[in-house]
């Protein structure tokens, strides 16, 4: 996979999409949201399964539900619904897509949405951040074409993590960049279908997911077993670009419990792997304790001003040494004053 053939993909993207994506941009700044920093590194000592919508997600979420208690779990959107229908709770769940559905996949489970983190992305169908009732934090894509610089303005979120061409690849990249956990392991990676099949596990609600695969332009490839099966131009993209970023970047931390034509990671089976699990979380050292003791909140605007004051003031809160840096109003009548008198030292 070359510069060029990523740029492209990238251009695509935002030439269909920029319009709606200015439009939920711009609702993404007043919902209200907690900074990536408060999420760092809560992964740690733990196990994450990363729940993606292809067949194999269908074939096994039975070994899931039994061992459930074992793992944390971020699910893309579309998952959502299948893993609460079958008394599955994630831990987290991923929303990337503009227009994917809120009334589908998230309305019907939305009182059960209390104690489940929403990540998403500034881009993504607001309606999911408007209404969940649990936390939400949301991040822009950082792009090879720089939008991230266009979407930031909008929506007041300066949080980035890398775009990956889809909300599957989002998923790993947010909990790698972001969660920190020891183990990913991918379930639903597949970026393919069988022949005949279903395009998405769990044809779900009135959008009808298995027949996306009728009529979709599709190919035929050999899967990593050497079986024939379709699978699109966007995913066959989307799985080399996942297969370099886990060779760059994730190494031997990711585990793959999916069917289909991914490459790199380590094949696992997952009924297997979860029930040799034996505890939840693993002992800490003091250095991985202490990171996860501590947080940082850059104040840089009204709404993170708004949220330092409430630590600040919050009984629960304990301040552990540091300096506040601030400035009054005056501070700056002043400033400006000297500027004007001392035109030649005004900093750029």
């Amino acid at each position: 996979m070359d510069k060029k053939e990523v740029l492209k993909q990238s251009q695509r993207a935002y030439d269909q999409w920029s319009p709606i994506w200015r439009h939920n941009s711009n609702i993404a700044k007043g919902i209200p949201k907690i900074p990536m920093s408060a999420l760092k590194n809560q992964g740690i000592g733990k196990e994450l399964v990363i729940i993606s919508m292809g067949g194999s997600f269908e074939k096994q979420v039975e070994y899931l539900k039994k061992y459930q208690d074992k793992v944390d779990i971020l699910a893309v959107d579309k998952a959502f619904a299948p893993l609460m229908e079958r008394g599955i709770r994630p831990d987290f769940v991923l929303i990337a897509d503009a227009r994917v559905s809120f009334s589908c996949y998230c309305e019907p489970f939305l009182k059960d949405t209390k104690d489940i983190v929403l990540l998403s992305n500034v881009n993504a169908n607001p309606d999911w951040g408007a209404n969940w009732k649990g936390i939400k934090s949301y991040y822009v894509n950082k792009d090879n074409i720089q939008s991230e610089i266009e979407f930031s303005r909008i929506s007041g979120v300066e949080d980035q993590i890398h775009a990956g061409s889809n909300v599957s690849n989002a998923a790993l990249i947010y909990a790698n960049s972001v969660l920190n956990y020891d183990k990913y392991i991918l379930l639903g990676f597949d970026f393919s279908w069988e022949i005949g099949g279903k395009f998405y596990s769990f044809a779900h609600g009135t959008e009808k997911m298995g027949n996306k695969s009728v009529g979709l332009a599709s190919q035929k490839v050999l899967d990593r077993n050497y079986d024939m099966v379709n699978t699109s131009e966007n995913l066959w993209f989307s799985s080399r670009w996942l297969d370099m970023y886990i060779q760059s970047e994730v190494g031997g931390k990711a585990l793959n419990a999916s069917d289909g034509i991914l490459e790199v990671p380590k094949i696992i089976n997952l009924n297997s792997h979860l029930s040799a699990i034996k505890q939840y979380k693993r002992g800490l050292t003091d250095k991985e304790t202490d990171l996860l003791a501590r947080r940082t909140l850059t104040i840089k605007d009204k709404d993170s001003y708004d949220q330092a004051h409430n630590i600040i003031t919050s009984k629960d809160a304990i301040m552990l040494g540091g300096q506040i840096e601030y400035r009054m109003p005056i501070d700056m009548e002043v400033q400006k004053a000297i500027d004007s008198k001392y035109p030649e030292k005004v900093k750029v």
